[in-house]
C-alpha cells in the first residue's frame, strides 16, 4: 500500500486486500510445541523464495540439534542446486526435497511440522513476493514462523508474536530463530496459538472474500 502511495496512486483508492485460506483443510490441531524439531518450507524453488539460504540456516541449526530435520515442498529451476548443496553440506539424512506437493498434502505436511520457514528475499530481476498464502495457511495451520522482513510478509507475521522475521540474507539469525523455537517448547505452542488466531480474524477466505466486495 505504501508503495502504491508513494508512487501518486490517490491513497483513498489503494486498499490492501490479502489471500484467504480454507479453513476446511488448514486449522491448528495438535500442538506444535510437542512434536520433534522437524522443520517445512513450502514454496516453489526459485531464487526469491531462497531455498539454498533455508538450508545454510538449517545445516548450522543441525550442528546444534541432532534430530532436527527439514522437509521442502515444492519443484523449480533451484533443484539441481538445492541436490548439490545439501550434498556438499552433508545434509541428505535429514533434508527431503519432495517435490510438488498437492494442497491436501500441504496440510497435512504442516499438521506433523512444528516450526515453518520461508526465506523470502527480492531476486536479482527484482522479482519480490506479493503476500505468500503458504505463510498465512502456515499460521491456520497454528505453526510458528520463521521468516524475513520482505514484501507483505510483515503483514502477516508479528515479529515476536506469532513467528520471528530476519533481514533477507542473514543466515546466522535464522537459524538462531529456528533453534530457539526447536528448543522452547512453550514459545512454539505460544506463538503457534497466536498465528492461529490471527489468521482465524484477519484472512479466512470468508473475511477476505467480504473485503473484496467492500472495496
Amino acid at each position: 500500500v505504501a508503495v502504491a502511495v508513494d508512487l501518486g496512486a490517490p491513497a483513498a483508492k489503494v486498499h490492501y486486500a490479502a489471500y484467504g485460506y480454507d479453513p476446511r483443510l488448514f486449522c491448528a490441531a495438535g500442538d506444535p510445541g510437542a512434536r520433534p524439531p522437524i522443520f517445512l518450507a513450502v514454496g516453489r524453488l526459485v531464487e526469491k523464495k531462497a531455498p539454498l539460504i533455508t538450508l545454510r540456516a538449517f545445516a548450522k541449526v543441525k550442528a546444534h540439534l541432532e534430530d532436527a530435520s527439514l522437509e521442502i515442498a515444492g519443484a523449480g529451476p533451484l533443484l539441481s542446486e538445492c541436490q548439490a548443496l545439501i550434498r556438499e553440506l552433508g545434509l541428505q539424512e535429514s533434508v527431503r526435497l519432495l517435490g510438488a506437493v498437492e494442497h491436501v498434502a500441504v496440510a497435512a505436511l504442516m499438521r506433523q511440522a512444528r516450526v515453518f520457514v520461508q526465506h523470502s528475499r527480492t531476486a536479482q530481476s527484482g522479482d519480490q513476493e506479493g503476500t505468500p498464502v503458504s505463510l498465512i495457511e502456515a499460521c491456520a495451520s497454528g505453526l510458528p514462523v520463521v521468516s524475513t522482513r520482505h514484501a507483505g510478509i510483515p503483514d502477516v507475521i508479528e515479529e515476536g508474536a506469532t513467528g520471528f522475521l530476519v533481514d533477507e540474507g542473514d543466515v546466522e539469525e535464522m537459524a538462531r530463530h529456528m533453534l530457539t523455537l526447536a528448543r522452547n517448547d512453550a514459545l512454539a505452542t505460544q506463538m503457534g496459538q497466536a498465528g492461529a488466531m490471527k489468521a482465524r480474524s484477519e484472512f479466512e477466505m470468508s473475511k477476505s472474500v467480504e473485503r473484496l466486495w467492500g472495496i
